[in-house]
């Protein structure tokens, strides 16, 4: 998916894609989501969100509710908080591992 916002372009095919999560169920399920973080090459973040009609990010039609998805934009505050809610140490660690401070 693309998304071009402010003049820059945000694409999940030319970033990195960093960390995921989502519920485990098929893409064809009403009830699937999954929302995943990217990076991309000037170090700009964003998150894609997807889901079925029985979801957030469901989209309404015409005739009920469908598969809705979009892009989020994110500043480095918002990845930490994202990464943080989504229990994504590993990725925390990697990007912002200088900023942790021991309990």
């Amino acid at each position: 998916m693309k998304k071009i916002q402010d003049g820059l372009k945000y694409d999940t095919e030319t970033a990195t894609l960093v960390a995921e999560d989502c519920n485990g169920h098929d893409r064809s399920n009403y009830n699937y989501w999954t929302e995943q973080l990217y990076r991309t090459q000037n170090g700009r973040w964003f998150v894609y969100k997807a889901g079925g009609a029985n979801t957030q990010y469901m989209v309404k039609l015409c005739d009920g509710r469908g598969f809705g998805e979009s892009i989020e934009i994110l500043d480095d505050e918002a990845v930490k908080e994202w990464l943080e809610e989504h229990n994504k140490g590993e990725a925390y660690e990697k990007y912002f591992g200088n900023e942790i401070k021991n309990a």
